[in-house]
């Protein structure tokens, strides 16, 4: 469930980039420059169009929340198949030879 977590808030996140990204491109080809490569100049586009960018702006908000909220239940957890706090190891155990 974390690791669905972590990559729906990363397809949030990704999805709300293009829309920004593409918005800042029709500005002007600097703008779209600027915030592909340096990402503080997004914040920066967004803060000073934010009728145009707010709802692509919280696809990416709700994105990063999906990701910090998958990170703090588990990290993944369920890919790698690491037992938890508290957990025994789960699995064959390795045997060392005498």
């Amino acid at each position: 469930m974390t690791t669905a977590l972590m990559l729906m808030g990363g397809l949030l996140v990704l999805i709300g980039g293009i829309i920004i990204a593409i918005a800042a491109f029709q500005e002007s080809f600097v703008w779209g420059l600027g915030v592909v490569v340096f990402p503080p100049a997004m914040l920066v586009y967004v803060f000073s169009h934010w009728e145009d960018t707010r709802k692509a702006f919280a696809l990416v908000i709700a994105g990063a929340v999906l990701i910090i909220a998958g990170v703090m239940l588990g990290g993944g957890r369920e890919a790698q198949n690491l037992p938890g706090p508290g957990e025994r190891p789960r699995g064959r155990q390795m045997e060392i030879p005498d």
